[in-house]
């Protein structure tokens, strides 16, 4: 439980339980015990039920210590690897903020390019028309000058 509240506090983070019990530790918590109850045994048996009891809280200290000990550093172990998922999250965050830059450059880029083609088409289309009005015209000239110098010859002749 110890473990899902630090990883509750750190964001979700799964982190291994410090407080599960392995197979070896577990064998050699039962040999202590059962050594503590034999020379619990032994102690009732010479009288000496008080050394053994403070002998007991001396010990339970000393647990206790490595205990508090254990847990302090799993929650280190806690915040640096928060630490450093936070640093990856941020890098990731910054690079994403400059690939976006990167494509909204060449996005503007791309529809400033596709701008321009469309007005040099429209340039190119409106000179055409002004050239075709121009040989339009001509040819009109052309063909009214014609006549004239055609009446002109039949007057002469």
């Amino acid at each position: 439980r110890h473990a899902g509240t630090a990883g509750a506090a750190a964001g979700g983070l799964q982190v291994a339980d410090a407080c599960a019990v392995t197979p070896a530790l577990r064998a050699w918590i039962e040999c202590l015990v059962d050594a503590r109850v034999d020379q619990g045994c032994q102690a009732i048996f010479e009288g000496d039920f008080a050394s053994l009891v403070t002998h007991i809280r001396r010990e339970s200290q000393n647990a206790s210590a490595a205990a508090s000990a254990a847990v302090n550093t799993a929650q280190q172990h806690v915040e640096q690897t928060r630490h450093k998922l936070e640093t990856q999250v941020q890098s990731l965050a910054d690079s994403q903020a400059r690939l976006l830059g990167v494509v909204e450059a060449l996005s503007s880029d791309a529809e400033r390019q596709h701008n321009s083609e469309i007005r040099a088409r429209s340039d190119a289309f409106g000179a055409v028309e002004r050239v075709m009005g121009t040989v339009d015209e001509l040819q009109r000239t052309v063909e009214q000058d014609g006549d004239v110098v055609r009446g002109k010859l039949r007057q002469l002749e």
